[in-house]
């Protein structure tokens, strides 16, 4: 009766419990592990990614070779500016040495030519003032030994009053005639006297030419 019962009353025991899987396969094969879950790969955003890092690869090596670039150039620009302003200068330099020189020449050939033609006055005054005083001489000479009555002239007034003050009370016995001859010419009997002041100054113009 008790085993009929307990077989009956099985259904309402404790659940029994299913066998575990087992690791080896049938026929004694070891369990072969599946395949690993693979990750999803964002392939889009790797190529962005390396786009990025070979464009700020690319603009680093533009800007550096950029800056070595623009070094140069600013270095050669520096080297030829420098060569055009010591050229500048050296010209600079030679052409106010030449001035210089050629103006040093010509102010000293003007002040010669100022110098000489402030001096023809004096020297012309000068020598006629001694011309008309040796004239004089000669002439009161001649009327004092006698040799004659009176005695012509000729020549500027100027220089004929002049003569007239160095002849003093002789002065009556000439008897002058104004000409624009430069030289006092004097008449005494066959023989004829000449300041030479027409010589004089021939002879300082040719000088100062």
């Amino acid at each position: 009766m008790s085993a009929m019962i307990a077989r009956y009353l099985k259904d309402f025991g404790s659940p029994v419990a299913e066998p575990l899987p087992s690791d080896e396969m049938p026929f004694g094969f070891p369990a072969v592990a599946g395949p690993e879950p693979e990750e999803s790969v964002d392939a889009e955003a790797e190529l962005r990614e390396t786009l990025a890092r070979e464009h700020e690869a690319a603009m680093a090596e533009l800007s550096e070779r950029h800056a070595a670039e623009m070094a140069a150039l600013a270095e050669s620009h520096a080297k030829e500016m420098a060569d055009v302003r010591e050229r500048c200068e050296t010209d600079l330099v030679a052409m106010i040495a030449s001035r210089i020189t050629e103006m040093t020449g010509t102010i000293a050939h003007a002040v010669t030519e100022a110098a000489a033609q402030a001096l023809v006055p004096v020297l012309s005054e000068a020598v006629a003032r001694e011309a008309v005083k040796d004239f004089a001489d000669m002439l009161k000479g001649a009327i004092e030994e006698g040799e004659v009555a009176r005695i012509r002239l000729r020549g500027p007034e100027t220089a004929f009053r002049r003569l007239s003050d160095l002849m003093g009370e002789k002065a009556e016995l000439l008897d002058f005639e104004e000409s624009a001859e430069m030289d006092l010419t004097a008449e005494i009997g066959t023989a004829v006297l000449v300041t030479r002041l027409s010589a004089f100054a021939a002879g300082l113009e040719k000088v100062m030419e």
